[in-house]
């Protein structure tokens, strides 16, 4: 079973980044939602959006789906945000890490998690969403 896979829609393939440690920071996030006091009535959207991407591809609403700038992208659902970015554009979508959001703006401690992930994401041997 491949632990990083999200899911393979239609049209997208959404995997789960690992960081240098070898966990998987967006997938704890999303398993977070679902524990005690941190439940979110967002989760579900946030989910349905996730998964009508994989099926349909990217969603030109900024309202669902935005491009935050350098390569990063996010799934908004409320103050629910999930980053983002193209392994390979229209085809792998890696899931970074997600995070609440407090403020208008995107925090630039999260953006930093969010590349610095991505980085070392992609200096891992296998990348390309295999296990090891």
């Amino acid at each position: 079973m491949q632990d990083d896979l999200f899911k393979a829609g239609r049209a997208v393939t959404l995997r789960f980044a690992r960081d240098a440690r070898g966990r998987l920071p967006a997938r704890e996030f999303l398993d977070s939602l679902h524990q005690g006091k941190r439940r979110n009535t967002k989760v579900p959207n946030l989910l349905a959006k996730m998964e009508r991407l994989a099926d349909n591809g990217p969603d030109s609403n900024e309202h669902h789906f935005k491009h935050l700038g350098d390569e990063l992208y996010e799934f908004k659902a409320g103050n629910l945000r999930l980053a983002c970015a193209w392994q390979e554009e229209g085809v792998l979508l890696l899931l970074l890490c997600g995070f609440v959001k407090k403020q208008q703006r995107t925090r630039p401690q999260d953006r930093q998690r969010a590349l610095r992930i991505l980085t070392e994401h992609r200096a891992r041997p296998t990348h390309t969403g295999e296990e090891e």
